[in-house]
C-alpha cells in the first residue's frame, strides 16, 4: 500500500517490525562480509499489518567501486509446508 515515493525514501529496515530490525541489520552486514545472505521475517504493510516475507541478497560492486547490496523479496503468505 506504500507509494513509490514512500518506498524510495524509507530505509529497508523501516518496513520491518521493531522486534525484527536487529536481526535484519545483522543479515545485511553479513551480505557485505560474506557476499550473500537469506532471511525470513514479517514486513509491515501501510495499514500496520504484517506479511511473511523471504529475502535473499548479494553484494555487488557499483561502477564507482563501492560495494552495494542487491536483493529480492517475496511474499510467503501462500507457502505450503512440506508433508511429512
Amino acid at each position: 500500500g506504500y507509494t513509490d515515493e514512500e518506498v524510495a525514501s524509507t530505509n529497508a529496515v523501516g518496513f520491518v517490525p521493531k522486534e525484527h530490525r536487529e536481526r535484519l541489520e545483522e543479515r545485511m552486514a553479513e551480505v557485505f562480509e560474506t557476499g550473500g545472505a537469506r532471511i525470513e521475517l514479517p514486513v509491515l504493510t501501510k495499514d500496520g499489518s504484517t506479511v511473511p516475507y523471504e529475502f535473499t541478497a548479494n553484494r555487488v560492486e557499483h561502477p564507482d567501486g563501492d560495494p552495494r547490496l542487491v536483493g529480492i523479496g517475496r511474499d510467503r503468505t501462500d507457502r505450503k509446508e512440506p508433508k511429512a
